[in-house]
């Protein structure tokens, strides 16, 4: 059982830092739309379901001074707030209905106390909204530096989703929420320390830095407790960063700059950045100018986000052209269309639908 603090209520005022609307007041349905601006060092971003004040899913992203802003459409535009500051700097974040209630909730990964690089203990917070305040907990204490976080239905034994963590101390947390609160195990170790996390090809997909791809199997029936098969699907020379996955297929970059497709056993090169990639997601159907229909989307160091296409031909663009690095890029859908939202060292959170 890991440390089980009680909830706790945030009592100030959540502070309207941007709003954000389309400039003819209309529905906001630009192309690009900057949900914050200048908020320092963004270190993640994800879309889903949190605020019951919202009909559709709110948009959400944390930071290197450990605010953790959710942005929600409203009145025809979208509304930023700071919904909670935390003592150390936040790195990645998950979204998703956790537990046997299907909570709403927000989980965010980085440092108990201070910056990333500063040493010391990693956190992983659970934030959610309650009887119209947002709540917090702690789900798990690492002795170091917590970089990746997933939600979903991983383990069979248990109700509902789980969280899955880890990080710098090269092991994965699966964490379970019951009506007592969160209970955490460690279900498997690493080569490398862990960059980024995905749920898919049958189990948990882990990013680390030595280069890994690693893939963790879901155990049999009856072994709950039981370390989980685990295997290195591939290792490249530099550090991998991001990651997502969609039934049989995993997109994930790194270090390098190159944006890699693993499908039937093989890892293919999509697409090689001039800097570091910091971003790997799947997106919904587009056509470019041969015909070619839109499948992927990268972000990174080159300030840029870009859509690819499928293989054995990819082709590339240019969707958004940010000020500064990126370092993390989610994909999703808001009013019935595929849309990226991008986020970095400009402290710019944008939302750009890249099929307009």
């Amino acid at each position: 059982m890991i440390d089980d603090l009680p909830k706790l209520l945030l009592l100030l005022p959540a502070l309207l830092v941007f709003a954000c609307s389309s400039p003819d007041g209309g529905t906001g349905t630009q192309k690009h739309v900057v949900l914050i601006q200048g908020a320092g060092k963004l270190g993640g971003c994800g879309i889903g379901e949190l605020d019951e004040r919202s009909s559709g899913p709110e948009i959400a992203t944390v930071g290197s001074d450990g605010r953790v802003h959710v942005c929600r459409q409203e009145d025809g535009g979208w509304t930023a707030e700071v919904v909670d500051e935390v003592p150390g700097e936040q790195i990645q974040l998950a979204l998703g209905p956790v537990g046997p209630k299907g909570l709403a909730a927000l989980v965010s990964v980085g440092v108990e106390q201070g910056g990333e690089d500063d040493g010391g203990s990693g956190i992983a917070w659970m934030l959610w909204r309650e009887q119209g305040l947002w709540q917090r907990r702690v789900l798990l204490r690492d002795s170091a530096l917590l970089h990746a976080a997933a939600v979903g239905d991983v383990d069979s034994g248990a109700p509902g989703n789980e969280v899955v963590l880890a990080g710098f101390t090269r092991r994965v947390h699966l964490v379970t929420l019951g009506l007592a609160g969160p209970e955490s195990r460690v279900i498997g170790s690493l080569p490398g320390n862990a960059k980024g996390l995905a749920l898919g090809l049958g189990g948990i997909l882990v990013a680390c830095d030595d280069g890994s791809l690693v893939r963790f199997e879901r155990p049999g029936k009856g072994s709950q407790g039981e370390t989980w098969n685990s295997e290195v699907l591939v290792r490249h020379e530099q550090p991998l960063a991001r990651l997502s996955a969609v039934d049989d297929r995993a997109l994930y970059c790194g270090n390098d700059g190159v944006l890699r497709l693993w499908r039937a056993g093989a890892s293919a090169e999509l697409y090689r950045s001039s800097d570091r990639l910091r971003g790997a997601v799947f997106v919904g159907e587009g056509r470019n100018d041969r015909g070619n229909a839109w499948a992927f989307a990268s972000a990174g160091y080159d300030h840029t986000v870009r859509l690819h296409s499928e293989p054995p031909s990819p082709t590339n663009m240019t969707a958004l052209a940010d000020t500064d690095k990126l370092h993390h890029l989610a994909a999703g859908e808001i009013d019935g269309e595929p849309v990226l939202v991008s986020c970095g060292y400009s402290g710019n959170l944008v939302l750009t639908r890249p099929f307009q």
